[in-house]
């Protein structure tokens, strides 16, 4: 019988929280080139049939004749580990199959960082939601449950995960496999297995476009209903810097959000765009044409949108924790993303330094460059998951 890894593809789909979100672009890019590498006879692929699955993925499935299953409930999974072709389970984003029946079958995930245990919560978390009720939640959730007891509970599924008898942890960043050695001192440095996050080159060649030249006018950030990534403080930073003639004619773009509560205190509304979702295309449109990327975030485990910057000669503004520097090296200025003060002073700073500018640049097309020598860390990362 040819045995087959049971693959998730709820991990490449839209989270209610965010139409798009970094681990949902590392497992496309994981799936796609898993089939780009003939693994397809070797996988069984299922997704949440609540959630739009996207069309390519559809395709391809159909295309190489991929087993797909649409499941409604966690105890789907179990009845699918069962199966006497299944051999081992595969995530990109897998903290919540803490309680899977996976007796001596192996299970496979990427750890991509600790956030909910190094970063459960936010003073100004609240200006990301919407409606009365999920703001009173949100409220009630911070003083009710205190982040100790989050952060417990967190741990104990992670560590459930980890006790799985065939177990294989891969994950992005020196800063990740080290948070998780500290964490969870049960787990031995030789079980994490680090490469970098896939990349897709947007830019058609490294200096696709110097924003210098150009003479664009605005600021850009994204993901702005995500508290973890912190506009609210950025967009705080900007205003005063308007309000105070500091920076001229320059506009703000903000993508992700409406923008309705995290404009409640700004004096300068019209000075910023809220754009909500835009496609992948769009968003390569407005890095090309952007003066100054602001990356305030407070955690991640790798970090994609810095890179983009980097290849269409944006300079980079970005909070100085986790997994960052790994990233962005000495191709951006940092920040502490707690700082509306400090983040003031560095896009000062920036914005009246143009040898500053340019040097980053340069910095971040050297960064860019440096990856593609590094080669496909796609076929790294899918070689090691049916590794037998």
């Amino acid at each position: 019988m040819n045995k087959k890894l049971l693959f998730d593809l709820t991990s490449t789909q839209a989270s209610p929280e965010a139409m798009f979100h970094g681990g949902a672009e590392y497992a496309k890019l994981v799936f796609h080139k898993a089939v780009e590498l003939r693994y397809a006879e070797q996988m069984v692929c299922f997704y949440n049939g609540k959630w739009e699955l996207d069309s390519d993925i559809k395709r391809k499935c159909g295309q190489y004749a991929i087993e797909l299953i649409s499941i409604d409930q966690k105890k789907d999974i179990d009845l699918l580990i069962k199966r006497e072709d299944i051999n081992g389970f595969y995530s990109a984003i897998p903290y919540h199959y803490h309680d899977l029946n996976m007796g001596d079958k192996k299970f496979i995930g990427t750890i991509h960082g600790l956030r909910e245990i190094e970063c459960p919560g936010d003073f100004y978390e609240y200006k990301y939601r919407k409606g009365i009720i999920s703001v009173t939640k949100a409220i009630i959730r911070s003083l009710v449950i205190p982040k100790c007891v989050r952060v417990r509970r967190v741990k104990e599924n992670i560590s459930k995960i980890f006790a799985y008898k065939n177990l294989k942890i891969i994950t992005v960043s020196q800063h990740s496999k080290y948070s998780i050695l500290a964490n969870f001192p049960e787990i031995k440095s030789e079980q994490i297995i680090v490469i970098d996050s896939p990349y897709e080159f947007q830019a058609k060649k490294a200096n696709d476009k110097n924003s210098l030249e150009k003479g664009n006018s605005y600021f850009l950030l994204v993901s702005g209903n995500r508290w973890v990534k912190n506009s609210y403080r950025a967009i705080q930073a900007l205003d005063e810097l308007i309000t105070e003639k500091r920076l001229i004619q320059h506009k703000v773009i903000i993508t992700g959000c409406d923008g309705y509560k995290l404009l409640q205190k700004v004096k300068n509304r019209d000075s910023f765009l809220f754009l909500g979702y835009v496609s992948s295309k769009e968003l390569r449109h407005l890095f090309q044409h952007a003066s100054y990327f602001i990356y305030p975030t407070l955690n991640e485990g790798y970090g994609y949108p810095p890179l983009m910057a980097f290849e269409f000669g944006v300079p980079v503004l970005a909070s100085g924790n986790t997994s960052i520097f790994e990233v962005c090296k000495n191709a951006a200025i940092y920040f502490d993303a707690h700082s509306i003060s400090e983040i003031k002073t560095r896009i000062l700073r920036l914005y009246s330094d143009s040898h500053l500018r340019e040097k980053l640049i340069l910095n971040g097309y050297e960064i860019i460059e440096a990856l593609k020598e590094k080669g496909d860390r796609a076929e790294d990362i899918v070689n090691e998951i049916f590794k037998k």
